[in-house]
């Protein structure tokens, strides 16, 4: 993806200093006469679109009706171009969504329609299918929207921490380590160290090391969504905490 010029301004400030990731991208997306707009938007449908599906069923909505919604969704914020409102010294950019989606949902449900592909840029359309699965397959006690919509996102940032740490390692080694993430391996480390050909003691430094690198990658994911890096600390325990409430 593209990136917008390093001197482009915005309304936060020519003295902010932000991550490159996440917020980069909603600044291209909220710029619209940038040629890499319609594209990060796109990746940002891409990231939150789940989140919004399952926040939209859990608030009441069918299955389809939360396809629709969720597509909807992102088609207001393209033709409004809502995106540009969002400011990262005000907010998380999840609440942000979360709290333009409820003012969406409510105007819709008052005048009984939505719009249409947003403008002109059609997003792709979201995988019903799957998306209900994984949506059906949701613990009985998360049942507030919001806790359901910080868990897919909690997942997420999980997911771009392992796909880093995958790419820093030797394929057939991190095929091999990857189980260890999660658990406690205590009584496979043997047959781990054999197919790694080390010792059981140099399995457990490698073990221990891959565990403190992929915490240190997903606090990295993390520092990418903030504006203040002293608040990464903070939001990790709450992601932390979001998993386990989802155990």
């Amino acid at each position: 993806m593209s990136r917008p010029p390093n001197n482009s301004s915005h309304a936060f400030g020519e003295g902010a200093k932000f991550q490159p990731t996440l917020w980069r991208r909603v600044f291209a997306a909220g710029k619209r006469d940038l040629p890499e707009s319609q594209e990060a938007m796109a990746k940002l449908y891409e990231t939150y679109a789940l989140p919004i599906y399952s926040f939209l069923r859990r608030s009441g909505n069918d299955r389809q009706k939360a396809k629709d919604l969720a597509h909807d969704f992102f088609g207001y914020l393209w033709e409004h171009n809502l995106i540009a409102k969002a400011d990262p010294t005000r907010s998380k950019f999840r609440n942000f969504l979360i709290g333009v989606l409820k003012k969406f949902v409510l105007n819709e449900h008052k005048q009984q329609k939505t719009l249409k592909g947003g403008a002109g840029y059609q997003f792709v359309s979201i995988d019903a299918e799957s998306a209900e699965g994984i949506y059906a397959s949701e613990p009985a006690h998360l049942k507030t929207p919001e806790k359901l919509f910080d868990k897919h996102w909690a997942l997420k940032v999980l997911q771009q921490a392992r796909d880093r740490l995958r790419k820093e390692l030797d394929p057939r080694e991190f095929a091999i380590l990857e189980p260890c993430l999660t658990g406690d391996n205590e009584d496979r480390y043997a047959a781990i160290a054999k197919k790694l050909g080390k010792t059981e003691e140099a399995t457990r430094t490698a073990v221990s090391r891959l565990r403190a690198r992929h915490r240190a990658l997903i606090k990295e994911v993390i520092a990418e969504t903030l504006a203040n890096p002293e608040d990464v600390e903070a939001e990790f325990k709450y992601l932390v905490e979001v998993l386990r409430d989802c155990e």
